[in-house]
């Protein structure tokens, strides 16, 4: 809540914090709807955790310094912490034991709106300075943990994405040129002062 003496927090803050979802957000998008329900590497986590679990960090992490009262606690504590392996082996969970993926993007939404409404009236203090900092570090991590395991999935599992607009090459006229006869010197000379060499 903003006072008369503390300023609100940064727009640049706030758009590193925006800008740090885009760099999350398309990841998912090349994903087949099943491929979100596989396991590309066996000491992970299914990517559906993930779908969830980049929004609940922030919501768990951030609620409590804005004052939010949380709507879904199953959902904030299964996308924390995930369905841990039992006694230390590998995870056996299987797909039908995660929500669909549309309750997911639900649950998403609604933290986003919630936390961006919170943040946009929010006073800038060292604390929340300082999560928002621990948030956006958190979801680039991510960013490059996905983007490892979708590269261990099969071709199949992945959509390619549009492929850029492309000009037509231009029309060059081929032609022979003359190369009058000589000697012909390559590179630079010993000792040339652009590279100190002797």
């Amino acid at each position: 809540m903003l006072t008369d003496t503390a300023p609100a927090l940064s727009l640049e803050l706030l758009t590193r914090f925006s800008k740090s979802r885009e760099e999350t957000d398309p990841l998912f998008s090349i994903l087949t709807s099943a491929a979100v329900y596989e396991r590309p590497i066996p000491e992970r986590h299914r990517i559906v955790f993930y779908v969830g679990h980049l929004e609940a960090f922030d919501w768990n992490l951030l609620r409590h310094h804005l004052g939010l009262e949380p709507f879904h606690p199953e959902l904030d504590r299964l996308f924390a912490f995930g369905i841990d392996p039992v006694d230390g082996g590998l995870p056996t969970d299987q797909p039908r034991d995660w929500p669909p993926v549309r309750e997911i993007e639900n649950y998403r939404s609604r933290i986003r709106r919630e936390l961006d409404a919170a943040l946009a009236g929010a006073a800038e203090s060292e604390a929340l300075v300082q999560l928002m900092h621990i948030a956006i570090e958190h979801r680039l991590m991510h960013a490059e943990t996905l983007e490892y395991m979708f590269h261990q999935l099969p071709y199949e599992a992945k959509i390619r994405p549009n492929p850029a607009v492309s000009l037509p090459p231009a029309k060059v006229a081929a032609e022979m040129i003359k190369v009058p006869a000589g000697t012909a010197t390559l590179g630079l000379k010993r000792g040339s002062a652009q590279f100190g060499w002797d």
